[in-house]
């Protein structure tokens, strides 16, 4: 059985690294975190995407039009790193298959995967 294991954690959206982002204020924070994801025991990973906000936010996006995806997303109530970090390691670790496909088809129902509806190019 394989067992997903996360290889890295970082964000565009903040120019230094995770553990050293101070929001402005906490609970008004709207980020993206790329997460690469492999198995553990082995150096290969994809990517996997979750948006993680507050309500704050969320409210002040709506503002700016009239609805807004949820896909892929994970609210908290302030922005705190260690609580973010462990709360997407844990969700990851349960996530288990017989192939990578498998595992990776679970951390797609909570995180937008690199991959995801990709066709192979076929002449």
């Amino acid at each position: 059985m394989l067992e997903a294991e996360i290889k890295e954690l970082y964000s565009l959206d903040v120019p230094e690294a995770l553990e050293q982002f101070r929001p402005d204020d906490p609970r008004d924070v709207g980020i993206t975190v790329r997460m690469m994801v492999g198995t553990a025991g082995d150096d290969a990973a994809d990517s996997f995407d979750v948006l993680v906000c507050t309500p704050r936010w969320l409210e002040r996006e709506m503002v700016n039009g009239s609805h807004l995806w949820g896909d892929g997303l994970l609210l908290v109530s302030e922005y705190d790193w260690s609580l973010v970090q462990s709360v997407l390691t844990s969700r990851v670790s349960r996530c288990v298959g017989e192939r990578w496909e498998d595992v990776a088809a679970r951390l797609s129902r909570f995180s937008r995967w690199e991959f995801e509806g990709y066709q192979p190019y076929q002449p």
